[in-house]
């Protein structure tokens, strides 16, 4: 693990030791409570909170408690619950990711998500008030859209003293203020067009942090360094592979996605030389009828997994819809993707897409024809190497910097409050 901890030697050990009794330090790497609020909409958001709280927790000695904001304190508010019976998140994970209803379901999850929050915004921060209130946080850390307005004004109850910090997971803002709704927030933002919109909505500069990608857990960069092509080979037997074949690896997200069986239909069904590996997450029904496929080659099937990083260092090159961490996760290995662009794609996916393929970093595809085309293309000599050249070239820290980032919030807020 990189070690960001600030190293020095004293030249009069026993002057310091006199000084340190006199007037104890107060440094920002005291201990510290922290509170990362996430939403279980989808997985990349509950992945970055718990990056937040294994890493930071290793590397400084701050105590990271993690929740569920709509299902451990807005309890009482869900529209969607109300209406049907399952909660907005639930809607979200089943039916726009899992079986792709995103045209009409999403803008409507959306925008039913920031009425209610809206209409309700006396309770929400009456809520949120009182769950922060009980627990004094010395930061609180926000890794989800739309209820950054009502944690900004829960935290104002108390005065301001509380930093708040907005870590976006995409990357941009899909529709305006979706992440950045208050001045009173610092917003970690891992592109220029995300910093770009943090300025047009009128932040200073001193409250927009500059991030190199987004928050990834460290064990993709300690995997990518471990990679040889011996590791490969040996890996791509383990999984029941052929050691020297082109070898993709597709996932459609932590939900897994019902129209991953037509893609694996079109591959499994072609001459293309090549050999995939499915990740299809929690959707076993799918990962089920995946493994049923007639085998013309080998392939290795399996559902939801905490070790991706695995698959993806036994792998040549990335299937899947252009979500913000998968992206990232796969430019950490150096791995080549192919992107879904078709009329599924999640407001928020299709800027992804686009800038992985404006810096040569991806292919794309709208259907299983366009699949297979994009594949055959990979297979051309040369291009997979131009690709990983073109990769290599965005690298992400962003994990990494974090510590040293947040470190300079808690400073720049203690000034602020003592001017």
């Amino acid at each position: 693990m990189l070690d960001l901890q600030r190293t020095g030697a004293a030249t009069d050990q026993e002057d310091l030791s006199r000084a340190a009794s006199l007037t104890p330090a107060v440094t920002d790497r005291d201990s510290k409570r922290i509170l990362v609020l996430y939403t279980d909409s989808g997985y990349g958001h509950v992945a970055t909170a718990r990056v937040l709280r294994e890493y930071l927790g290793a590397e400084r000695p701050w105590r990271i408690d993690i929740v569920d904001v709509y299902r451990e304190i807005l309890t009482g508010l869900d529209p969607f619950r109300a209406l049907t019976g399952m909660s907005g998140p639930d809607i979200y994970n089943e039916y726009a990711l899992r079986r792709g209803h995103t045209r009409v379901l999403w803008p409507v999850i959306a925008a039913g998500s920031s009425v209610a929050l809206r209409l309700g915004s006396p309770f929400v921060v009456r809520q949120l008030a009182a769950y922060l209130r009980a627990r004094s946080y010395d930061m609180v850390i926000s890794v989800m859209p739309l209820i950054n307005a009502a944690v900004a004004a829960s935290l104002r109850q108390f005065g301001g003293d509380t930093p708040f910090v907005t870590i976006v997971t995409d990357f941009c803002e899909p529709m305006h203020a979706a992440w950045i709704q208050s001045e009173d927030q610092v917003v970690v933002c891992g592109t220029p067009k995300c910093r770009e919109q943090a300025r047009r909505f009128g932040l200073p500069e001193t409250r927009i942090v500059a991030a190199k990608g987004l928050m990834l857990s460290p064990k993709f960069h300690a995997q990518a360094r471990a990679t040889t092509t011996a590791s490969v080979a040996a890996a791509r037997v383990g999984l029941g592979l052929a050691p020297d074949r082109l070898t993709g690896l597709m996932m459609f997200g932590g939900r897994g996605a019902d129209r991953m069986l037509d893609f694996a239909q079109a591959i499994e069904a072609s001459d293309l030389p090549v050999q995939l590996i499915y990740v299809c997450g929690t959707n076993r029904e799918v990962a089920d009828d995946i493994a049923a496929l007639p085998a013309r080659r080998q392939r290795h099937v399996i559902g939801f997994s905490d070790a991706i990083e695995r698959y993806m260092a036994a792998s040549d090159f990335f299937v899947g819809k252009p979500g913000p961490g998968a992206i990232s996760e796969a430019m950490v290995m150096g791995l080549p993707m192919i992107l879904e662009v078709g009329a599924r794609l999640l407001a928020q996916e299709r800027y992804n897409a686009n800038w992985a393929r404006a810096i040569g970093a991806a292919l794309s595809f709208r259907n299983a024809d366009g699949l297979r085309a994009a594949i055959a293309q990979l297979s051309e000599t040369g291009r997979l190497a131009a690709m990983r050249r073109a990769i290599a070239a965005h690298p992400n820290t962003a994990i990494f910097d974090l510590p040293t980032q947040l470190d300079g919030i808690f400073g720049a807020h203690r000034v602020a409050a003592s001017a």
